[in-house]
């Protein structure tokens, strides 16, 4: 991926308080699955990447499970139950690959963090980040373990991050406070609504299953 592209698909998803990088590493995850499960009757490499691996790792298992499909699941894992029952029988039991959505994950991150640490020399870049988007605390060690500490590009990214933070925990005091029976006729706001949910995809590692 040139820079310019990386940038710009970065630059795209920055909105309401969302982590770029986790929604990014998301949507190439969500495009593999589908094409995993489009090619497993045509493709005999997708089958022999999900056997060599022993299939998906639990996280991912679930999410494919999401989508449906149950000739796919059933040409899948009824030739993963063939292969393990092989393996029963010889009393061997091989090496196993990690699961190939995590191993494209932990790739696009990679790709994700470098590149938002560089976009963070170009003014745009840092305006688009300032308009929408927040990093996960993750991620935002991510990026700033690729940045000069105190230098202008982390003291940046502080500055706009601890902002968005300052108004999520903004929110969530107000939840609280209209909990209380003196404050319990006050409506609670859009925002309200959303940020109880929101700080647990920030606060908590969305990629802990792959690490």
């Amino acid at each position: 991926m040139g820079k310019d592209m990386v940038k710009n698909e970065l630059k795209r998803v920055m909105r309401g308080y969302r982590c770029p990088v986790c929604s990014l590493i998301e949507r190439r995850s969500n495009h593999r699955i589908r094409h995993v499960l489009d090619g497993v009757v045509t493709n005999p490499d997708s089958r022999e990447r999900f056997l060599d691996s022993e299939g998906f790792c639990r996280h991912h298992s679930e999410r494919v499970l999401e989508t449906g499909r149950p000739l796919s699941h059933a040409i899948l894992y009824s030739n993963l139950l063939e292969e393990k029952r092989k393996a029963w029988e010889k009393k061997r039991r091989g090496r196993r690959r990690p699961c190939e959505l995590c191993e494209l994950e932990l790739k696009n991150e990679t790709t994700y963090l470098y590149w938002f640490a560089k976009g963070l020399k170009d003014p745009a870049f840092i305006s688009a980040y300032d308009a929408g988007g927040v990093l996960c605390m993750h991620h935002l060690e991510g990026v700033r373990g690729k940045l000069r500490r105190r230098s202008t590009a982390d003291e940046q990214l502080m500055r706009i991050t601890s902002r968005k933070y300052d108004e999520l925990h903004a929110q969530l005091e107000g939840i609280r406070k209209k909990h209380d029976y003196k404050h319990a006729s006050e409506s609670w706001t859009p925002e309200e609504r959303r940020a109880w949910k929101r700080i647990v995809r920030l606060l908590v590692d969305q990629g802990d299953h792959r690490r």
